[in-house]
């Protein structure tokens, strides 16, 4: 007997001027869900939403079965965060455009990759039936430190003296994960933020790390140790600690050790100004947003890689350069601390916390870090091979598919 496939819906957001580790993610997923086995499978459509200026009127593709909705974003965007009608009004607009394509689909699942979908996932069952499915990239209260930062230092006090009913009313979160019929967390920090504050029974909530293929031409790097080369991937920005990373550099100096700090990512003008202009004495190589491709041939010849972020869950850079063997510092902290272990297969540096300051990288601990790793070539090159096979045996796509379809085997076969 014929078994029908898996129609998977991912919906999610694209801006066009920069890009995330989620647009990361559903590449990587495309990619490995169009070959044998999971093709025969599942079918992956998706459904986006974008503000670019170009695309006035939804787009409808169909590729081998495969459906692909582009949605234009409404101009005033304001009106779908601050008013619940005007959002509740377009997710179903949204709805009735698809009713052509998936009203005949069965085994529906409603991916949303953007909190802010969740409303849009829940009409898309109403109107089709099938099953929404919570994909948690981020923890969203901690994006409040750049936002509001002393809602933020609240939250942080709260969430870690345990008041976890003081926490959720003081964070107020635009989804209450209730309707979900099922949540995949990139971590158990994330997986224990959703039961501890939303009272989610565990069972419900699964954890599947990024994966990514396994490299293959990484071995025998040669890396470039003289002048050594700091590479940092990521948005250039507070929350990823760049100014601490900055500053740990800064304390490096009096050192006399040679160094080119590379920052690899999403950057703004201001942003430009602000480390040219305070750090002048450092050599740094702003590179902006640059192709992957790119990317990856710095990976194989970077001294370091520093992952210095305030929160993070798992990251895509990290995982990246754990598969090309990047001797790396990362932050302990989040999803982090669960992906790697200290003087095995990377240098964690702890975070610190002030009631008045706030929270941010121990720099002078970074900076010993930084020094420790540039100074000792064994150590490195200890990283570098336990990182990769850590990598390789827990961070594949075929480990991160293998867990997502169990989550979605797991979703058809619980009772409406």
């Amino acid at each position: 007997m014929h078994e029908e496939k898996i129609n998977i819906v991912h919906l999610n957001i694209v801006n066009h001027s920069y890009y995330t580790g989620i647009d990361r993610y559903i590449e990587v997923y495309d990619c490995i869900a169009s070959q044998e086995p999971y093709c025969n499978t599942i079918c992956v459509h998706k459904v986006l939403l974008t503000n670019h200026q170009k695309v006035l009127f939804p787009v409808i593709e169909i590729v081998n079965d495969s459906i692909t909705a582009i949605i234009p974003s409404p101009a005033n965007q304001r009106l779908l965060f601050e008013k619940t009608f005007w959002k509740e009004r377009f997710m179903r607009v949204i709805s009735e455009i698809l009713i052509p394509y998936f009203s005949n689909k069965e085994n529906l699942i409603f991916q949303y990759h953007n909190l802010f979908l969740s409303t849009l996932a829940e009409t898309l069952r109403e109107q089709f039936g099938g099953k929404v499915l919570a994909h948690l990239h981020c923890l969203a209260w901690k994006y409040n430190f750049s936002r509001d930062n002393q809602k933020f230092k609240e939250l942080y006090k709260l969430y870690y003296m345990e008041k976890f009913e003081d926490f959720e009313t003081l964070e107020n979160a635009d989804v209450k994960y209730e309707m979900e019929d099922k949540i995949i967390c990139l971590s158990e920090t994330a997986q224990q933020y959703i039961a501890n504050v939303f009272r989610r029974d565990t069972t419900s909530i699964s954890i599947v790390p990024n994966g990514m293929e396994i490299i293959q031409t990484r071995k025998n790097l040669k890396r470039n140790s003289n002048p050594v080369e700091i590479l940092y991937a990521g948005k250039v920005a507070k929350d990823k600690g760049v100014f601490d990373l900055l500053a740990a550099l800064n304390k490096l100096k009096k050192e006399e050790v040679d160094f080119t700090l590379k920052l690899a990512g999403t950057i703004l003008p201001e942003t430009v100004n602000l480390i040219r202009e305070n750090y002048r004495d450092l050599k740094i190589d702003i590179l902006g947003q640059i192709p992957l491709e790119q990317l990856k041939k710095m990976y194989m010849t970077c001294t370091i890689g520093v992952i210095p972020s305030l929160f993070e869950q798992c990251s895509y850079v990290a995982i990246e350069m754990a598969m090309y063997g990047v001797p790396m510092i990362v932050s302990d902290v989040d999803a982090l601390s669960e992906m790697f272990e200290h003087e095995k297969t990377a240098l964690l540096t702890p975070l610190i916390f002030d009631n008045d300051f706030g929270l941010s990288c121990d720099r002078k601990k970074l900076a010993e870090n930084l020094l420790k790793l540039i100074n000792d070539d064994k150590l490195r090159a200890k990283l570098s091979e336990n990182v990769r096979k850590m990598a390789e045996n827990k961070f594949s796509v075929d480990t991160m598919m293998c867990r997502t379809l169990e989550v979605y085997k797991q979703l058809l076969n619980e009772k409406a």
